[in-house]
């Protein structure tokens, strides 16, 4: 086990409160760069990054301690601690000193054991301005004796927390070697998916798994990483969700596993949890804040004796120890076997866990994989709006210098919305707001200034709107250190005063996160074709595989309706047809239907139409805007409807790709169009982007996002393997090899006129299943370009 000398003394040493301030960060080079100046003027016998290590065993394992004394003379008996900071040196020292100098005070120990002759030293913490290099010193005298009684003791307690935890582990890995499948046998093929899963672990490579919706994936993934666990050097699991849905299977798959199989928990973002208005995230505004590393020791072990401890207990323990509860998640993380979280956790530069920065040992599962590119894009993309600027000035009128600096910058924030389009082969709609903008070079060197001014003169504690408003921009400036003109976008919105930084290939950072880890799997049941998916997630050497359902072709009634257009111009003509369409497949067979259209104003036609032809079918109509306790109420009407009924919702809304329909709460589904996104100058300038890149971008970027959309809301209705159920396809574009590559190989959809769908149907319903079970697919083509863009077989 490495352990570094501060990862060590934030262990032991940290005590106090939590104090959770705004922060100008400075980055690693800037914190050299002001210990180099610092040091300049030492003497010969001084020595930089005077490297220590000291190896000891707790309960038969190694622990090899390492690190690197920023500053040590020997002559002069001086070891040194540099620490670069933007902040308020006494707020900083307050809050952090002494878990500094217990870092420092573990480098004087290692150092004295090589220097015997000299038995007094001075331990000095100096905090340096990396802008102004202004230093603020603080020492301490400590003769070898003392040095070495706190590096002993410091030793001993953390040894207690590690053997105590390779008990549990020892323990934890026996039960998961006995460990069976909590639901008796498997699914067809789920254990061919369980199996390939296991070995990528095992192996401890990356692979990508195409899996259709309502195959068992979660406990198809997560019982062979516990497996993995018990069995390799992964220790630990990090569950990684888009949406809600997706956290809700995994801890529902938890909670089928036998009481205190593991320690479990989820990572529920600060706003849903805390339990003060405003979080504050202060020891003066916060009772929970007030002491929290005090008191968390006992509550991190109440979690742990709960097993798998969801959300709601947590809150309860945090609410018993008078701690706050989002912290608490943390700190019970980083013992814990499973951790569900969201996926920014992970992937966000800006807010990820620290706790997770060594996760060589953890094996990443990622649910819903297809969204992953579009996701990380949207968390390296930054925004600011004009009227976050007229807030913060109006807020701080009276304050001459901020004030001053806020003014300046909002007159280059106009200045940069106003600044001539660049040059990206972007052609510029005259329905388009947003506009490629020179990138903003000028205006971000101001918000460096603003936020150097701001962290000298402001005692940060302002409402939470203002503070939004400085947490943009640290996150706009935190930016620069992963986009530039090379490689982002910049766009501007005039009409609504807005200017963003546009990520156009998150590739390389996802795949350099994913080498961090010990092994990763990715799956959804929507990555085809598959060596696409390897591409944008820069994983050129991961393995790709694929399930195929079982019983496809036998359980599913998947037709294509060709002869009814869609297109935009000609909805109108073609309604009456649409409902008559829609009627012959619910007709055929009394149940739950969806039908999913494009957009609202469609779906408000054609439900409207549909309800004056045949007012006796019973409709439930997705509403512009709906608050979660509608949403709540449309899907209980699904699951518990007496009579047919037919749901009329938005094609890629939340009733189409993350809500599961049970057995005869959803016998089909009609989607019209293929809903292609709306062309924006940001999609085509990353459309151009894979051009440039032998990739066929106008099918990476849309029509990919529509397939994506319609593929979840096909994966509604089967959901068992002995569901079966209808999906139509209305629109001829389907048939189209630019559309099919995105289309899950088993699909062979049946062409069919739309006056013939009846008959189809009464045929379908009249046969019986005869499904077989598949293995998985390893072998598959290159990722697609502009010359291998054909359909996979």
């Amino acid at each position: 086990m490495r352990l570094a000398v501060r990862e060590l003394a934030e262990r032991v040493h940290r005590t106090g409160d939590i104090h959770v301030r705004f922060e100008r960060t400075t980055t690693a080079a800037e914190g050299i760069q002001a210990q180099r100046e610092a040091q300049a003027e030492r003497g010969a016998t001084y020595a930089r990054e005077a490297a220590v290590e000291h190896r000891f065993h707790v309960a038969g394992r190694e622990v090899v301690l390492r690190g690197r004394a920023d500053g040590f003379d020997p002559a002069e008996g001086l070891v040194e601690e540099f620490k670069a900071t933007r902040n308020d040196v006494d707020r900083v020292h307050a809050h952090l000193g002494k878990l500094h100098f217990a870092q420092l005070l573990l480098y004087g120990a290692l150092l004295s054991r090589t220097h015997t002759e000299r038995t007094d030293w001075t331990l000095a913490l100096i905090y340096c301005h990396p802008d102004s290099g202004a230093r603020s010193r603080f020492e301490r005298r400590a003769d070898t004796q003392a040095l070495e009684a706190f590096f002993e003791d410091t030793i001993a307690r953390f040894s207690a927390q590690l053997e105590a935890l390779l008990r549990y582990r020892a323990t934890r890995n026996l039960g998961l070697n006995a460990l069976e499948f909590p639901y008796g046998q498997f699914r067809k093929g789920q254990r061919a998916l369980a199996a390939r899963s296991f070995e990528a672990l095992r192996d401890g490579r990356g692979l990508l798994l195409e899996a259709a919706t309502g195959s068992g994936k979660t406990m198809a993934m997560l019982f062979p990483a516990l497996k993995a666990i018990a069995r390799t050097d992964l220790e630990r699991v990090l569950y990684v969700t888009n949406r809600t849905t997706g956290a809700l299977a995994a801890r529902s798959a938890l909670g089928d596993l036998p009481a205190n199989t593991i320690r479990g928990l989820s990572i529920v973002a600060r706003e849903r949890v805390c339990p003060v208005e405003g979080m504050p995230c202060d020891p003066q505004g916060c009772k929970y804040a007030a002491g929290y590393y005090d008191r968390v020791d006992a509550a991190v072990e109440a979690v742990w004796a709960r097993g798998c401890a969801p959300p709601d207990v947590v809150a309860q323990i945090a609410e018993a120890h008078c701690v706050c509860p989002f912290e608490l998640s943390l700190d019970a993380s980083v013992g814990a076997d499973v951790v569900i979280m969201d996926s920014n956790y992970v992937f966000d530069p800006t807010v990820r866990l620290q706790r997770f920065a060594d996760v060589s040992d953890a094996a990443v599962l990622i649910d819903e994989a297809h969204q992953l590119d579009d996701r990380v894009r949207a968390m390296l993309s930054v925004e600011l709006d004009a009227v976050a600027f007229r807030r913060a000035a109006a807020h701080f009128e009276g304050h001459t210098i901020l004030g001053k600096a806020l003014r300046s910058l909002q007159r280059s924030f106009s200045r940069a919305l106003k600044a001539t389009p660049s040059t990206v082969g972007m052609p510029v709609r005259e329905r388009d707001s947003d506009v490629a903008v020179k990138w903003p070079g000028a205006f971000n060197e101001r918000v460096s200034k603003l936020l150097d001014v701001l962290a000298q003169e402001l005692a940060i504690n302002p409402n939470a709107q203002q503070n939004d408003f400085f947490l943009d921009l640290w996150r706009w400036d935190r930016a620069q250190q992963w986009l530039n003109a090379d490689d982002a976008l910049a766009v501007g919105d005039a009409s609504r005063a807005r200017l963003r930084l546009v990520c156009l290939d998150p590739a390389p950072f996802i795949g350099q996160r994913l080498a961090d880890f010990g092994a990763n799997l990715r799956f959804s049941g929507t990555l085809s074709p598959l060596p696409l998916y390897r591409t944008l997630h820069g994983t050129a050497d991961a393995d790709i595989a694929r399930a195929t359902p079982t019983g496809a072709q036998d359980n599913l009634a998947l037709l294509l309706v060709s002869d009814l257009p869609t297109y935009y111009r000609a909805r109108e003509r073609t309604l009456p047809r649409l409902v008559d369409l829609v009627h012959s497949v619910v007709s055929a067979r009394a149940g739950n239907y969806f039908v999913a259209l494009p957009s609202f104003s469609y779906l408000e036609r054609f439900s409207a139409a549909f309800a004056e032809r045949h007012p006796n079918i019973d409709l439930a109509v997705q509403q512009r805007g709906e608050d979660s306790a509608t949403r709540e109420a449309f899907v209980a009407r699904f699951q518990r409807a007496e009579a047919p009924l037919l749901g009329c919702v938005v094609l890629g809304g939340i009733y189409t790709e993350s809500i599961d329909y049970v057995g005869d709460a959803l016998l089909g589904m009609v989607i019209v169009s293929v809903g292609l996104p709306p062309p924006s100058p940001q999609l085509d300038a990353i459309s151009a982007w894979h051009d440039a890149r032998e990739l066929d971008g106008e099918s990476v970027v849309y029509r990919r996002a529509a397939m994506i959309r319609i593929v979840q809301a096909a994966g509604r209705v089967l959901r068992r393997d002995s569901d079966r159920g209808v999906v139509c396809l209305v629109d001829e574009r389907f048939s189209r090899p630019e559309f099919r590559q995105f289309q899950p190989p088993h699909w062979q959809p049946r062409q069919v006129a739309s006056t013939e769908v009846t008959r189809a149907l009464t045929r379908f319903w009249s046969t019986t299943d005869h499904s077989t079970d598949e293995p998985v697919a390893a072998a598959l083509p290159p990722a697609m370009s502009k010359t291998t863009s054909a359909h996979e077989s």
